[in-house]
């Protein structure tokens, strides 16, 4: 099979992309994200089909061999679907390039041959990822409610996805979507003529990054849609690449996006690529990874405090409601919200702990006076 892979490789190395830093860390996160949603969905009564559409979805492989994020999902729903033969598992690509997809099905063909369970079913599309989110729109059966989806939108600018367009797809379907926002696009040429076609609104004033991202969010943010999280990935500058914009309209859905940052990125605010350095003059860190991590949380928790203490102050908020306000905003996840956060400041006096159920040690279904 490798060798068959290496061939695929060479006799289509001009529709094959290279990878670099970032854009393995990003597969690696997004697959750990797919991973945690499928088994938490595959579990879930209320849900038979499972379906994952990658708007633009290349050609299933990169030019060191490494896989592209649907061909990840391909193998996660390979095995998932063995383990729950009563779920459907749909798995949507499309790509602008005929002849990427056509490498995509021959290495589907190569790594899986006629092995794929029968409750896989691959829909393959060549469109512009426009047409195609329009296309997807006008299909009732396939993504109402209670079928799951999750849209991964990946392009390689700013310019390439029409804003109202991903927006009626999040309007009208129960989804999940994961967005790659260019914010570097928009800070080298700010509001230009193909930045103003993809958001196609002539009322909005946008001037900075941040009101870029806040008007995006406002725009997907609709119909049953209610959490959302950005991730930066930067360049070995630090300067920002793009944003990871992620929308969920279930808590859970949120919680298991943190677990999958926390498994990719070990509570790092953001990606940074690593400088190519010489060996001579690698510095080794005073710390341990396990130190680093700590400190993190540390951080993170200090100033979740402090969110509490400054805007809430003297109300009474259940575990749900702290959960709401600083999930979105924070690296923390909600295994963090009990132990690290509403403990430590009902013993500093922070949180008071108002003991309204029966069960005192039940810190969830409490509720707390922020002080």
């Amino acid at each position: 099979m490798k060798t068959e892979i290496e061939e695929l490789i060479n006799k289509n190395k001009k529709y094959i992309d290279a990878k670099n830093e970032q854009t393995s860390y990003k597969i690696k996160y997004v697959t750990k994200y797919v991973d945690n949603w499928l088994r938490v969905l595959s579990n879930a009564k209320f849900c038979s089909n499972l379906n994952f559409i990658d708007s633009m979805c290349n050609a299933g492989i990169y030019s060191d061999g490494d896989f592209c994020t649907a061909f990840k999902v391909l193998e996660l729903f390979k095995n998932y679907a063995y383990q729950y033969p009563q779920k459907k598992y749909s798995l949507y690509i499309n790509d602008v390039s005929q002849d990427r997809l056509n490498v995509f099905t021959k290495l589907v063909e190569i790594v899986f041959g006629d092995r794929l369970p029968n409750n896989i079913v691959l829909y393959k599309n060549n469109n512009d990822v426009n047409d195609y989110l329009n296309i997807l729109t006008t299909n009732d059966n396939l993504f109402t409610y209670p079928n799951a989806t999750l849209l991964y939108v990946d392009p390689y600018d700013f310019r390439t996805v029409h804003i109202p367009t991903l927006r009626r797809f999040a309007e009208k379907y129960y989804c999940e979507i994961i967005f790659n926002v260019f914010t570097s696009d928009f800070v080298r040429n700010k509001m230009d003529k193909g930045i103003k076609a993809a958001i196609d609104d002539d009322k909005v004033d946008i001037n900075t990054k941040e009101e870029l991202v806040d008007y995006i969010t406002s725009q997907l943010k609709v119909n049953r849609m209610k959490y959302t999280f950005q991730y930066e990935f930067r360049i070995s500058t630090n300067v920002e690449l793009y944003q990871i914009m992620f929308l969920t309209p279930s808590p859970k859905g949120l919680d298991e996006l943190k677990n999958a940052l926390w498994d990719t990125f070990k509570g790092s605010l953001f990606h940074r690529n690593h400088k190519q350095e010489n060996n001579n003059n690698i510095q080794m860190s005073l710390f341990s990874e396990k130190d680093d991590i700590q400190e993190r949380l540390k951080g993170y928790v200090n100033e979740a405090k402090n969110y509490l203490k400054l805007n809430y102050k003297d109300k009474i908020l259940s575990y749900e409601d702290i959960c709401d306000i600083i999930l979105p905003i924070s690296m923390l996840k909600s295994t963090h919200i009990v132990n690290e956060l509403i403990k430590p400041s009902i013993a500093t006096g922070e949180i008071q702990k108002l003991n309204r159920t029966a069960n005192k040690s039940n810190y969830k279904k409490d509720l707390y006076k922020i002080n």
